[in-house]
């Protein structure tokens, strides 16, 4: 079993939790496609979603850690272009996400699954399979458009047979996404697009231990659960019951208490060496999609902050915004802003502090992290909506005022 280490404080937690993911100190950019990549490699995989309100999901994940790079500078750090090896591959993991290149072995599990069923929720047309290979092969990377359309008619979910049929391609891991073009999908043979190496048989229980070594590398710290929630492993699995036990039989594996929790945590021996007195410095609007952010009862427990998107509630119903976004300030989750724009002005439609007195220092914070925010999308001005408590709308008003007229 793993080795057993004094209880954290709930101070500590925040730090470990932090630092594994790239949160606690100011940025530091130096080359931005590098950077990227290590970023990713860091993370493990970093989610993507359609929607874009200040902007699309994995590049809120890279400003929050790296800073306002351009946006074009995070694109070309993401995806690969012609005439250059790929940096990441996109696949199922926590939901679609982009990956290291480097992963890729990482998934055969998954891979294998897909193939042994079959199918995907949609029949799959072996002919057109065929098909869509041989176009692949003939033509070089392709999007849906380029294979002939991705649905039958105007509902999103009715999709063609070459949409059924390269996406069932993608699952079990024929066909590789290495780039996007104007957010959609570009299709390529794997085998053109994931080294050799990658590609070679692997051996699945020592890289489903590695994929679970690195999630806890992720997170820092945390429980059984919170560790399978980082790419959706499911514990009745016989390869994860195994690597799972694996994990705990690893020297520098430690099982810790954390104040305030009854619940088992563990974490890396050399993060837990790394734990010190320094001050958190970030100040950040994160996504809803953010990977700090994904399984809720952690983020409840290390921030007290129960947190829902609301996107996908009717307008009547939402309490905080349909993309409310958490904003860390320090160590500590302290408001949610709901973004917008409004010509060249960054809008906090809603405003939403955690505490029903946030003290000024609070305030100042989430203003530093609007400013940001506002300057990397290239807005000029701050227009504050509703505040909640209200009181503390005057101020952030103040510091909205003092940075139009700049």
């Amino acid at each position: 079993m793993a080795s057993y280490s004094s209880s954290l404080t709930a101070a500590q937690a925040r730090q470990l939790a932090l630092k594994a993911q790239n949160l606690w100190s100011r940025p530091a950019l130096k080359k931005p496609s590098k950077d990227i990549h290590a970023l990713t490699r860091h993370l493990g995989a970093v989610q993507l979603d359609t929607i874009s309100v200040l902007a699309r999901s994995h590049e809120l994940v890279a400003f929050a850690r790296l800073g306002a790079m351009p946006k074009a500078d995070v694109e070309a750090g993401y995806w690969h272009r012609p005439g250059t090896e790929a940096t990441h591959f996109e696949y199922w993991s926590h939901a679609a996400c982009i990956l290291p290149i480097e992963s890729w072995p990482l998934f055969e599990f998954r891979r294998a699954a897909y193939r042994a069923r079959g199918w995907r929720w949609h029949e799959v047309d072996q002919k057109v399979v065929q098909k869509v290979k041989k176009l692949l092969r003939d033509n070089g990377p392709m999007t849906t458009s380029d294979l002939g359309g991705g649905r039958k008619d105007a509902y999103w979910w009715n999709w063609s047979d070459v949409k059924v049929g390269v996406e069932y391609l993608l699952d079990v891991g024929e066909v590789a996404v290495t780039s996007r073009d104007k957010w959609r999908r570009v299709y390529d043979l794997a085998e053109r697009v994931i080294p050799d190496d990658l590609r070679a048989p692997q051996d699945q229980e020592s890289a489903h231990r590695e994929l679970l070594q690195r999630s806890l590398g992720t997170l820092g710290f945390g429980t059984k659960n919170d560790i399978l929630d980082i790419h959706r492993l499911k514990p009745t699995n016989s390869l994860t019951k195994t690597a799972w036990q694996q994990l705990l039989d690893a020297e520098d594996v430690v099982e810790v208490h954390v104040q305030g929790s009854d619940e088992i945590h563990y974490a890396l021996a050399t993060h837990l060496e790394a734990l010190d007195r320094s001050r958190p410095q970030r100040n950040v609007m994160l996504s809803p999609f953010d990977s700090l952010v994904w399984y809720r009862p952690r983020l409840e427990r290390l921030f007290g902050m129960e947190y829902r998107i609301e996107a996908y509630t009717p307008n009547a119903q939402r309490r905080y915004g349909y993309f409310a976004m958490p904003v860390l300030v320090g160590d500590k989750l302290v408001a949610r802003v709901d973004p917008g724009r409004n010509g060249k002005a960054f809008v906090a439609k809603t405003v939403t502090f955690e505490s029903a007195q946030p003290t000024d220092s609070d305030v100042t914070g989430v203003f530093e992290a609007m400013v940001e925010a506002t300057t990397w999308v290239g807005s000029t001005s701050i227009e504050i909506g509703d505040v909640v408590p209200a009181k503390a709308g005057k101020l952030l008003r103040q510091l909205a005022k003092g940075f139009a007229v700049k």
